[in-house]
């Protein structure tokens, strides 16, 4: 039986692909089929998904200059110094000790407290965190908090995928809500003198004892005004005041 591996897509954090079983004999075909319908070689794991996905998280944190998910830290007791690429904090090696004005920390323990909430670092911090809590609860058989951290890692992701998506549109939005406004600004600037002109005609007429409607129409027959129609609303619209008399 020979195995041949397909790549899928590839991108800068990697590759996915599939192996492909072919058989060498016929009686080879039933288990070449099952091998590469697997997803996942023979023998992997939870602790191989668990791997996989650190490595993902590591990938992201480490693209925006925090910390990899699993690694020991001295960190300013002043989390006012603390941000990416290394403010505030350096990775230890060893026995390594901390120095003066520093404390010890696990970087999947301080990475949710030391980023912008809501961020995609935040989330990512939130994810070591349940990556090591599941390593550490299988050890203990303590399956209802595996499951638990199991779920909160689909959470953080969606978080980090829907508040992506919602925010680009939340910007497009404003973008055009303020071109919007700006538009209708300007149209009304624009509009102001002929708006005068129109409510000027109106109110000259309507002194001389001519109802709104006629005075409307008349407005616009004299060129002011798009129409009877639009000098009516205009008037109602704008000069409340000076409807002194009634409609005839």
């Amino acid at each position: 039986m020979k195995r041949e591996r397909w790549i899928i897509a590839s991108d800068a954090l990697g590759t996915v692909g599939r192996d492909v079983w072919h058989p060498e004999t016929p009686e080879e075909t039933a288990e070449a089929w099952a091998r590469t319908l697997n997803a996942k070689p023979k023998g992997w794991g939870i602790l191989d998904e668990l791997s996989e996905i650190r490595s993902l998280v590591d990938a992201g944190l480490q693209g925006m200059g925090w910390p990899a998910s699993c690694v020991r830290l001295a960190v300013s007791k002043d989390k006012a110094d603390w941000g990416a690429f290394g403010q505030g904090w350096r990775v230890i090696e060893g026995r390594e000790e901390v120095g003066d004005g520093e404390m010890f920390r696990w970087s999947f323990i301080w990475i949710e407290d030391a980023a912008p909430a809501l961020s995609e670092a935040y989330f990512l911090g939130k994810m070591a965190f349940s990556l090591q809590a599941i390593e550490d609860h299988l050890e203990k058989d303590d399956l209802l908090t595996v499951f638990h951290h199991s779920m909160r890692l689909g959470l953080y992701q969606s978080e980090i995928d829907v508040r992506r998506i919602a925010l680009s549109y939340a910007e497009m939005g404003h973008k055009y809500s303020v071109k919007s406004n700006e538009g209708a600004e300007k149209r009304r600037g624009d509009f102001a003198p002929h708006t005068k002109s129109v409510l000027s005609e109106m109110a000259r007429l309507r002194a001389e004892g001519y109802s709104i409607s006629d005075a409307s129409a008349f407005t616009a027959k004299r060129g002011f005004g798009k129409s009877k129609e639009a000098n009516r609303a205009l008037w109602y619209r704008h000069c409340k005041k000076l409807r002194h008399t009634p409609d005839r």
